[in-house]
């Protein structure tokens, strides 16, 4: 499936790519966030990354 001229499964890296980039700076206590929204975030980078994963190995297998 194509979204805007690209795999679905390249948006769903942006997306990761966008999430880990926020993990990363509330980790870093550049962005001051409570710990639960940083636990949160995480959750949602292994649904996203997974659901990224299948996607890709759909796409890439057939």
């Amino acid at each position: 499936m194509f979204v805007a001229g690209l795999p679905l499964f390249a948006w769903f890296g942006i997306l990761l790519l966008s999430l880990i980039l926020l993990q990363v700076l509330m980790g870093r206590r550049v962005l001051k966030v409570d710990f639960r929204l940083h636990r949160v975030n995480g959750y949602v980078i292994l649904s996203v990354g997974l659901v990224h994963a299948f996607l890709a190995l759909r796409f890439l297998l057939g």
